[in-house]
């Protein structure tokens, strides 16, 4: 259903009101869509939102939420770099991605060769022919 509802949105808000939202599933879900992505300056959203994958506004503040709205609509450029940002950083972090990340420990640490005690440093954008993530494991085994 919010598959749905994202996909016919010119831009995706979400207005928390404090600083301390540590995640958001409708925020990424929107990135994974590629939209455009205004947010209050929540802990989360800084961090995801940065590289010019959305636009920040004020906390419990109506006029800086219509501002960043009308900055989108208003600007086609803008539009489309936001939402190509947040489409690429999308990629990756769909639950897809993220069981492809999850298998690559696993079968790092189901080796079949008696002790395995070695890091894992994936780096680059997820490609799932090369099972490729954005991810560092500890793996420390003994079979």
């Amino acid at each position: 259903m919010i598959c749905r509802c994202l996909s016919k949105q010119l831009t995706y808000t979400s207005p928390y009101l404090g600083k301390d939202q540590v995640s958001s599933g409708t925020l990424t879900l929107a990135l994974a869509h590629g939209k455009a992505v205004i947010s209050t300056p929540t802990i989360f959203a800084k961090e995801i939102l940065g590289k010019k994958r959305g636009l920040l506004c004020k906390f419990s503040n109506a006029p800086s939420i219509a501002e960043c709205v009308t900055r989108i609509l208003g600007a086609p450029a803008l539009r489309h770099d936001l939402e190509m940002n947040a489409s690429i950083y999308g990629q990756g972090v769909g639950w897809t991605k993220v069981a492809d990340q999850y298998s690559g420990v696993f079968r790092l640490a189901m080796r079949p060769e008696g002790v395995v005690n070695e890091t894992a440093m994936i780096a680059g954008p997820v490609d799932r022919t090369k099972r490729s993530a954005k991810m560092v494991a500890m793996v420390s085994v003994n079979h």
